[in-house]
């Protein structure tokens, strides 16, 4: 019984890791495609240096998203502008 609970809690520490580790991959994956930097290799690199270029690139991408996201929500249908002009040319013809 004890034998069980303690492969059950390792399979489920084992799962949360490997969730976790896709979504590093999958934003790093992000992150690579927006900067070219961090495509190349990187071993003779400083770990200071490195730590400093994905924090920007992560900051700098969020800012990005962050714009786009707001743009998009200001964002006009041109259909709309269609109609505003319609009912104006029907007020002043009035």
């Amino acid at each position: 019984s004890n034998n069980f609970s303690t492969e059950t809690k390792r399979w489920a520490v084992y799962g949360a890791q490997e969730s976790a580790r896709n979504d590093v991959e999958r934003a790093f994956g992000v992150l690579q495609a927006r900067w070219a930097i961090l495509c190349k290799p990187t071993l003779t690199w400083d770990t200071e240096i490195m730590s400093k270029i994905i924090k920007t690139c992560i900051i700098l991408h969020n800012m990005i998203v962050k714009d786009e996201r707001d743009s998009y929500a200001n964002y006009k249908d041109p259909s709309e502008y269609t109609e505003e002009i319609s009912q104006s040319s029907v007020e002043d013809s009035e």
